[in-house]
């Protein structure tokens, strides 16, 4: 019952080469990269994928690694867990 996605600085030949190499190709319903959309702190990606999959931003948790991942989520309008 859950959507699983990725919105990522990465290019998309970076993050193709880190799914392949991970084995996590098959992992998440959708990515999105940055040279696919706006880079981050701009909530771009993050609506287009809320967007895409039909789903409110107060159903959606932002899991990131960097303070871009975080005000991205501000920006998105959804709740965010930072992890190290």
């Amino acid at each position: 019952g859950f959507v699983l996605a990725v919105a990522t600085g990465k290019s998309r030949r970076g993050l193709d080469r880190a799914l392949a190499a991970t084995g996590l190709q098959t992992a998440f319903d959708a990515t999105r990269c940055a040279d696919e959309s706006f880079s981050k702190p701009h909530p771009g990606m993050l609506l287009w994928l809320l967007e895409e999959f039909n789903v409110a931003s107060d159903r959606t948790l932002m899991i990131g690694d960097t303070s871009h991942d975080m005000e991205m989520a501000v920006a998105a309008q959804v709740a965010r867990l930072g992890v190290a």
